[in-house]
């Protein structure tokens, strides 16, 4: 079941389970490459990234260190 606010009400959509784009809402979903551009053309003072598959492959706080987990380049950037 979505999360009631992960509902899109102009397209009828989850944006959670369907990685959907909605301009109206103001929510992208796309990846590393996409939120570099969006940084880029919006000039954004501050990027907020959560770690967990976001910024790195981990999941559930897992530790980066141990097993074989991967940065996304692009956001590794931002954050640098």
């Amino acid at each position: 079941k979505c999360p009631v606010n992960a509902f899109c009400p102009h397209e009828q959509r989850c944006i959670a389970c369907e990685r959907w784009s909605c301009d109206i809402c103001g929510v992208v979903c796309g990846d590393g490459e996409d939120v570099a551009a969006i940084v880029e053309a919006t000039a954004a003072a501050a990027v907020f990234l959560d770690f967990d598959r976001t910024l790195s492959t981990t999941k559930s706080g897992g530790s980066p260190l141990t097993g074989r987990h991967t940065m996304d380049p692009e956001l590794f950037g931002l954050a640098c």
